[in-house]
C-alpha cells in the first residue's frame, strides 16, 4: 500500500467525526465526542414574543428565537419554523415538526454565518435527535445514509472534499463492517472495516491495476495474501503492517 493511502485513511477517520460548520466561537450544532449531535448539551430556547419553548442543541446565553407555529402547554407543537439569533444575525433555521418542544418527524436545519449557509440537514427526527434515513451536508463533506439517535449508523454514503468516497456501514459514526472505499487517486479497498479503519480480509485495488487480496489490518496490508501485479500472474506475498516482508513464487 502506497504512502498516501496509509496516511489518508487515519485521516478519514478524523473528518468523520468533524461536527457541523463553526462561526469561529463556538459550534453552530451542540457537539459530543466531537460530533454534532442535534439532541446534545444546548437545553430551552424560548420565544421572546409568546413565551413557547423548543429544545435545541443551539440553545447558549445570548441567543434569541422567533418560532413561527402552535404551541400547547408552553411548548411547540406541530409543523412550523424555528430561527434563532445572535445579535441580530441568524445563526439557524429549523422548519419541520415538534412534538411537545423536541424536533419530531421530516424537518430541514441550515446553519447560516454572514447570512450564507454553511451547512444543512435533511430527514427525519425522533424526540430531538436525528433518526431514520437524513442527508448532512458541510464544508467538510457529505453523508446519506442512515441516523439512529444523532449518529451515523447502519448503510450510508460518506463523500469528502479530498475526493473520497466511502459506502458501506457504520456504527457510532465511524466506518464499521462490510464497504468500498475509494480514493481520489483512484485506488480502491473492498471488504471490511472497524472503528473506521479497513480491518480483517479484503481486496485493494491500486490505480496502476495491482491488487491484493488478504487481511488487512489497521489500514494495512496484514499477513498472506495473494498479490497480482497489473497484467501479470498472481503470487502470494507475506506483509506486515503494510511493508512487503517476503514473496513467494
Amino acid at each position: 500500500m502506497t504512502l498516501r493511502c496509509r496516511l489518508l485513511l487515519p485521516l478519514l477517520a478524523g473528518l468523520m467525526l468533524a461536527g457541523c460548520p463553526s462561526t469561529g466561537q463556538r459550534p453552530l450544532v451542540a457537539e459530543r465526542d466531537g460530533v454534532a449531535d442535534p439532541a446534545a448539551a444546548g437545553g430551552w430556547l424560548a420565544d421572546a414574543r409568546t413565551g413557547c419553548r423548543l429544545r435545541s442543541p443551539d440553545a447558549t446565553a445570548g441567543l434569541t428565537a422567533r418560532w413561527t407555529g402552535a404551541c400547547r402547554d408552553g411548548r411547540a407543537e406541530g409543523e412550523g419554523v424555528l430561527e434563532w439569533f445572535e445579535d441580530g444575525q441568524r445563526l439557524g433555521r429549523y422548519k419541520g415538526g415538534f412534538r411537545g418542544g423536541y424536533r419530531e418527524g421530516l424537518a430541514v436545519v441550515r446553519w447560516y454565518r454572514d447570512g450564507v449557509v454553511v451547512g444543512s440537514h435533511e430527514g427525519e427526527f425522533q424526540q430531538g435527535r436525528r433518526n431514520g434515513i437524513g442527508v448532512s451536508v458541510a464544508p467538510n463533506g457529505m453523508y446519506r445514509g442512515e441516523f439512529r439517535d444523532g449518529r451515523r449508523e447502519g448503510q450510508g454514503v460518506l463523500i469528502l472534499p479530498e475526493g473520497l468516497l466511502y459506502e458501506g456501514g457504520f456504527r457510532n459514526n465511524l466506518m464499521d463492517g462490510p464497504g468500498i472505499l475509494a480514493f481520489a487517486d483512484g485506488t480502491r479497498f473492498a471488504g471490511r472495516f472497524a472503528n473506521g479503519k479497513q480491518s480483517g480480509d479484503g481486496t485493494t485495488v491500486w490505480a496502476n491495476g495491482d491488487l491484493f487480496t488478504g487481511p488487512h489490518s489497521h489500514a494495512r496490508p496484514d499477513g498472506k495474501g495473494s498479490f497480482t501485479p497489473a497484467g501479470g500472474l498472481p503470487e502470494t506475498r507475506v506483509y506486515r503492517d503494510g511493508e512487503l516482508e517476503k514473496e513467494e513464487h
